[in-house]
């Protein structure tokens, strides 16, 4: 703390002095002095700091300026070193060249060659290997291949094959995929239901092929391809899919198998965590404690009570306590009328829409 000085009689005069001329009293003057040399320190500090940061800005510059210097010093050594090695390098060339030069006999009989005995060896070789360039190559003909069907229309290639039995291996190989829910009904133009086969075709045979059908009949097997003959086929099974709520029901259908490990089992998050499975015409529903729901669309009843029986099955395999089977909705009740307004409020759908027993509709949008 400024020790106080007194002022004298003759400073006290000046400052009233000076305050009449500015028509203050000499209190107001004193506090205006002082505010003037605050805002004099204040400018002063304010100087300095521009000065000091001006000079670290030199200060930085100087330093690239060092930096760039130092590195275009290095770099002028580093190439006269290149230089220096390269010239090095092409020196002891024309001394090798020197000295290659210097051992050839300049003039006298030239040095007797060695035996014959290798130069024919290599000739024998070489006229070996003309021979087996100049063979006709053998063609592989591929007479077997198989196909996979879609109610007796091809959706896939396979393969072709030289022999009959790579092609049974092949198909043997195929139909070892497991398949935890198979397709039975499949919508393209119409509904229909599915019917996959793998065929072995051949076009070797020039007779007529018959196979027995599902119901133990010979058949005639034809073909709109001439070439090629069914030998045999093989019924085989395409994993369902299934349109789940908030994903795209043509491009993004999901497996039952992704269902119960995606969007049931991992949502489950503690033991107090209750999930309750709602069999609702070919909905099942998943219904969370805080009301929010998990739809699967299946194509019609059939598979949506398949659904629910796999699903059941699966958690009792895997003793999971916090799912609840509620049962079916699909008769008229005040139970039924209640889950069908909740499913309106949650997707935003029609109540007739809610309403259908199948997703042809849906699909055909």
């Amino acid at each position: 703390m400024s020790k106080y000085i007194k002022p004298t009689p003759e400073e006290i005069a000046a400052e009233e002095k000076q305050a009449a001329e500015m028509g203050m009293t000499i209190f107001a003057f004193r506090h205006w002095k002082k505010m003037q040399e605050k805002i004099k320190e204040k400018n002063r500090l304010k100087r300095e700091e521009k000065k000091k940061e001006r000079q670290k800005a030199k200060n930085i510059e100087k330093g690239k300026i060092k930096r760039r210097k130092t590195f275009e010093k290095k770099r002028k050594e580093k190439e006269k070193i290149e230089l220096k090695e390269k010239k090095q390098k092409e020196r002891e060339k024309l001394k090798k060249k020197k000295e290659i030069l210097a051992k050839k006999r300049s003039v006298g009989r030239p040095r007797k060659r060695g035996p014959k005995i290798n130069y024919y060896k290599r000739k024998k070789k070489r006229l070996a290997l003309e021979a087996k360039r100049n063979q006709p190559k053998k063609i592989f003909t591929k007479h077997y291949k198989i196909v996979a069907c879609d109610n007796g229309k091809q959706i896939k290639y396979i393969g072709t094959y030289n022999l009959l039995e790579n092609a049974y291996e092949k198909v043997k190989e195929l139909l070892s995929n497991e398949i935890i829910f198979p397709q039975k009904l499949e919508h393209r133009k119409y509904a229909r239901n599915a019917k996959y086969e793998y065929l072995i075709l051949s076009s070797n045979e020039t007779e007529k092929s018959y196979l027995r059908n599902e119901f133990g009949k010979l058949v005639e097997q034809v073909t709109n391809n001439d070439k090629w003959t069914i030998i045999d086929k093989f019924p085989y099974e395409v994993e369902e899919t299934f349109w789940v709520w908030g994903y795209n029901n043509k491009t993004e259908r999901k497996t039952f198998q992704w269902i119960y490990d995606n969007i049931l089992v991992n949502s489950i998050k503690n033991q107090y965590d209750i999930r309750r499975i709602i069999l609702y015409k070919n909905k099942i529903i998943f219904m969370h404690d805080d009301n929010f729901m998990d739809i699967i669309f299946c194509k019609n009843i059939e598979d949506s009570v398949r659904f629910y029986n796999q699903l059941e099955e699966f958690v009792k395999r895997d003793k999971i306590k916090q799912i609840f089977f509620i049962g079916s909705y699909s008769k008229i009740s005040d139970k039924r009328r209640k889950l069908e307004q909740q499913l309106i409020d949650f997707t935003g759908m029609k109540k007739n829409m809610i309403q259908l027993s199948t997703t042809f509709p849906h699909l055909k949008k």
